[in-house]
C-alpha cells in the first residue's frame, strides 16, 4: 500500500511539473511573439500612415463622398490621391459587411459601412490582387 501511495505521489508531482512547464513556455511565447508583418510595420509608420491620415481628412471634409461606389471608383481614387493604376478596387470585403477595399502592391485600405478606415502594409513582393488580406483579417 505504501508503494501505491508513493507511485501516486510521484505521478502527481510529474503532472504538476508538466503543467508548470507548459505554463512557463506559453508565457515566454506571449512575451516574444511578433506578428508576421513586423517587417512591413516600419513601412506603414514611415509613409502609409500619412497617406491614411490624408484619406481620413478628405473623407471628413467631403461627407457626400461614396468611397464604396464601384461606378465612381476612379473619381474616388483621384479625390483620395491614390494612384489610379496601382490601386485595385473591390466592392466587397468578407469581414466587413457593406465595405469595400482599395489594394496596391504594398498597401491595402478597407472602408467599412460607416466609412471607417482600416489599413495595413502588405509585403513588398506582394502581387496586386483584390483578394489580398491584412493580418487582422481572418
Amino acid at each position: 500500500m505504501a508503494y501505491l501511495y508513493a507511485g501516486l505521489g510521484i505521478a502527481m508531482l510529474t503532472g504538476i511539473m508538466a503543467i508548470f512547464e507548459m505554463a512557463t513556455s506559453y508565457v515566454q511565447f506571449q512575451n516574444t511573439w511578433q506578428p508576421a508583418s513586423i517587417a512591413s510595420s516600419s513601412l506603414y509608420y514611415n509613409g502609409l500612415q500619412l497617406k491614411d491620415q490624408v484619406i481620413t481628412q478628405t473623407i471628413a471634409e467631403n461627407p457626400g463622398l461614396d468611397v464604396c461606389n464601384a461606378a465612381s471608383a476612379d473619381d474616388v481614387k483621384e479625390s483620395l490621391n491614390l494612384d489610379k493604376l496601382a490601386y485595385v478596387f473591390s466592392g466587397s470585403v468578407a469581414d466587413f459587411a457593406g465595405g469595400c477595399s482599395y489594394a496596391s502592391s504594398g498597401h491595402r485600405i478597407i472602408f467599412d459601412s460607416a466609412k471607417g478606415l482600416w489599413s495595413c502594409a502588405l509585403p513588398s513582393n506582394h502581387q496586386v490582387d483584390k483578394d489580398s488580406k491584412c493580418d487582422f483579417e481572418v
